[in-house]
């Protein structure tokens, strides 16, 4: 029999010497084993465990079920397996095989605790309790937006998701605020449309009015200055109608600087409603937005934990 003797990475990631590669051993009745589909030169026996594990908090309104799979070292010490040291696998239950995936590969030796087939029911209850005792689902919660992570998302990811959910929320409330200001912005703009065109007739009113009476005061002047008399009737009524001019006149002038006070002063109410929907939008998107986040855990009861495997696997050595 061909011996190997090598260096490899144990599963718990330290340095030792491994045991000398052989033949695969020969199993009492009873053990079942299985092997990572994986090519190897090698395999190293571990003790592999597969659950199905609830996890339920009715006040929180959480019912979710996850697969769990683990492996860990089997020792020639007193306590031959110890789940503490177990790391976590992707390779489900459903994925092993029944032979190995290279048949001329080489096998650490088994300990002697694992050709005894009454420890894996052993095993398996430690494993149960292992479950229960270090493996809680953990939960992130935002509790100010009401907001709870899934199953598997990290807190990095649910943290994005709560950043999104805070701009969301934020945004619909400058959209609120916007339509709660848009009658009042609605209606100064109407008014202070209504008063420039009323400053613009009266503009175009006071001009018509200037024109008039600069006709009539020339057609005055001229009847004057080309009549026979000095004065005549006609003259007098056309200086009468002229002097009327300049009264009215002066009273579009007037009438004119009140349209534009007016104007002006709906411009400035226009001008100070949006100013305060500004300020408001500007406190709404300043605020330091509230993304607490809480951390909890809700640890599996026994009932809620299904084992479904827990036996020899033989896995390449060194992964």
């Amino acid at each position: 029999m061909n011996l190997e003797l090598g260096v490899r990475r144990s599963f718990t990631g330290l340095f030792v010497v491994s045991a000398p590669a052989a033949d695969k051993p020969v199993l009492p009745t009873g053990i079942n084993e299985y092997f990572v589909p994986t090519a190897a030169s090698s395999y190293e026996p571990v003790l592999y465990g597969s659950a199905r594990v609830q996890y339920t908090d009715t006040k929180r309104g959480i019912d979710v079920t996850t697969a769990l799979q683990a492996v860990t070292p089997i020792t020639d010490n007193a306590v031959a397996v110890d789940w503490d040291r177990a790391s976590s696998t992707d390779v489900a239950p459903d994925a092993l095989s029944k032979t190995p995936a290279t048949p001329a590969a080489r096998f650490g030796i088994l300990p002697a605790a694992a050709r005894n087939p009454k420890n894996y029911a052993a095993w398996a209850d430690d494993f149960e309790q292992w479950v229960v005792r270090t493996k809680p689902l953990r939960l992130f919660a935002a509790p100010t937006h009401k907001l709870s992570s899934t199953p598997g998302e990290t807190e990095a990811e649910f943290a994005v998701r709560v950043q999104h959910a805070i701009r969301e929320k934020r945004d619909a409330a400058v959209e609120t605020l916007r339509a709660k200001y848009a009658p009042r912005v609605t209606r100064a703009t109407e008014k202070m449309r209504r008063l420039q065109d009323s400053v613009a007739r009266e503009e175009q009113q006071a001009s018509q009015q200037k024109l008039q009476t600069a006709v009539s005061f020339g057609a005055t002047l001229l009847g004057a200055v080309l009549g026979r008399k000095a004065v005549s009737m006609s003259t007098l009524g056309r200086a009468t109608t002229a002097a009327r001019g300049v009264s009215r006149s002066m009273k579009e002038a007037g009438d004119i600087a009140q349209a534009q006070e007016r104007q002006h002063e709906a411009e400035a109410e226009l001008k100070e409603i949006e100013a305060e929907l500004e300020r408001e939008v500007q406190e709404l998107q300043s605020a330091g937005p509230d993304a607490a986040i809480e951390t909890t855990e809700i640890k599996p009861r026994k009932a809620g934990v299904d084992v479904r495997l827990v036996a020899l696997v033989w896995k390449p050595s060194g992964s």
